[in-house]
């Protein structure tokens, strides 16, 4: 579902951020991520479009890797784009709003789930765009 609704929002250039260096989008990303948060967890981007995993691990300082290992069904995972998370990060579009319209998609333990999705209504929790 993800990733048909990413496409779309693609084709559509819904957040302007397709001529974006993928490593641009991600310094938004982990940017945003570094703001102080007691709700913090590591978790796993799945790129749905690219077939990518990338470990994201935050301590003081968030940090994104390739990720060497396949996730379990245990493991968080956001199952999206990087030009999703930019425009989350840029203020283009909330997290509800992008789980609403299927944008996003979390898997792992019904707990470590409902944490991160605490942690990013509150990171990503305004869009500046409207009709979104």
């Amino acid at each position: 579902m993800v990733f048909s609704n990413v496409i779309d929002a693609r084709q559509q250039n819904r957040f302007g951020n397709l001529d974006k260096p993928d490593h641009f989008r991600l310094f938004a990303f982990r940017a945003a991520l570094n703001t102080p948060e007691p709700l913090k967890l590591n978790f796993t981007i799945f790129e749905a479009i690219k077939g990518h995993y990338s470990l994201v691990e935050v301590q003081n300082q968030s940090r994104v890797t390739a990720r060497d290992t396949l996730p379990t069904s245990n493991d968080l995972m956001v199952i999206t784009e990087l030009d999703i998370l930019d425009a989350l990060a840029t203020g283009k579009i909330s997290w509800s709003q992008a789980k609403q319209q299927g944008l996003v998609a979390l898997s792992g333990s019904a707990v470590q789930q409902q944490r991160l999705d605490r942690w990013f209504f509150q990171l990503f929790n305004v869009a500046t765009l409207s009709n979104q």
